[in-house]
């Protein structure tokens, strides 16, 4: 088997892999749970885990070669100006929406459809990033987000509290590139660590305690596995290079904001899961083209590839 040396940090190329596997996880979870089949739900928190580490680094990294410069209006064209195409379509085909319902989707107030919580989460990061980047020094920036996502997992509701320390983990890493040899060499042992907590959540005792403690669990299996994913792409890049995650990881987004809308294709048999494969893989190409022709309208200035690694 092939490997490389640690880099000590993850290029354009090691992050869209990253996303690549976690889309592929998150839809597997969603499709699974179509079929009442349970057993797959959490790759979608593993999958959201990654997404989250990646934005963090991400924004991180473009911090320190840019500062805050453009900083909403990068974020708000790339996520927001997918998210809308799609909501606007939604309205084309779904007349009966009244216009309140559909501006307080449009402004992430009431998604349309649940998993759009991500989005909400996601913002909230955003926003907790910009705050601290911006009037915190430098030696107390990372204190500062982990607090804040201490608070997080004490505020918010199950779904995005098992998140609490997935974003802040990727401005980690990305400030503390040292971090990376460390994670190789306890990468196995967080794997089995999330396994374990896995089986220890099945357990009656877990299932009927407190939500804090639940949250609890939930993030020891989540985050735990996520990193193992992360080593593994630095680790072994041929093999994930076969399995084509790049290149999906590059419609990541795009495919996430599609597959929630044709899941409702997905029936007991392989030909309505086959429709749903083969809409949602064209509908995401199809949008991700479409964006990256109003990006480089909107943002002449940058380079639309560096533009959507953050």
């Amino acid at each position: 088997m092939e490997t490389k040396q640690v880099d000590y940090r993850l290029c354009l190329d090691d992050s869209a892999k990253l996303k690549g596997i976690a889309i592929v996880l998150i839809i597997i979870s969603h499709v699974a749970g179509m079929f009442q089949i349970r057993y797959f739900t959490p790759c979608g928190g593993i999958g959201v885990a990654l997404f989250l580490f990646v934005a963090g680094y991400g924004l991180s990294e473009s911090f320190d070669r840019n500062g805050l410069k453009n900083f909403w209006k990068k974020r708000l064209i790339v996520v927001l100006v997918p998210y809308f195409m799609v909501e606007i379509l939604a309205v084309v085909i779904i007349p009966q929406r009244n216009a309140v319902s559909v501006i307080k989707s449009l402004l992430l107030i009431e998604p349309r459809k649940s998993q759009i919580w991500y989005l909400q989460y996601l913002f909230l990061c955003y926003i907790c990033f910009w705050c601290t980047y911006k009037f915190v020094s430098k030696k107390y920036r990372l204190l500062i987000l982990l607090m804040l996502a201490i608070l997080s997992f004490f505020l918010l509701k199950e779904i995005a509290a098992e998140q609490a320390l997935s974003f802040w983990c990727g401005c980690l890493f990305s400030e503390k590139k040292g971090l990376f040899e460390k994670l190789h060499r306890v990468s196995v042992v967080l794997l089995l660590f999330g396994v374990i907590m896995l089986a220890f959540k099945q357990l009656d005792l877990v299932r009927n305690a407190s939500p804090i403690i639940i949250n609890c669990v939930q993030l020891s299996i989540k985050l735990p596995i996520a990193l193992y994913l992360v080593d593994m792409v630095t680790q072994m890049p041929t093999i994930i290079k076969y399995l084509y995650m790049e290149k999906i990881g590059k419609v990541s987004y795009e495919l996430y904001l599609i597959h929630i809308n044709f899941l409702y294709l997905v029936r007991a048999n392989i030909w309505s899961l086959m429709l749903f494969v083969v809409l949602t893989t064209v509908g995401a190409v199809m949008l991700h083209l479409i964006v990256i022709r109003i990006n480089r309208n909107l943002m002449k200035d940058r380079n639309v590839k560096e533009t959507r690694a953050v």
